[in-house]
């Protein structure tokens, strides 16, 4: 997921990159 360093809320879900759902969800909510 390269798309994951442009969302620093989704820098911390690097680990779960396996789930494309927690991404959409975590610059929802880190928004």
């Amino acid at each position: 997921m390269i798309f994951v360093i442009f969302n620093p809320g989704v820098v911390a879900l690097t680990t779960t990159d396996s789930d494309p759902v927690t991404i959409p969800q975590a610059t929802g909510g880190e928004g």
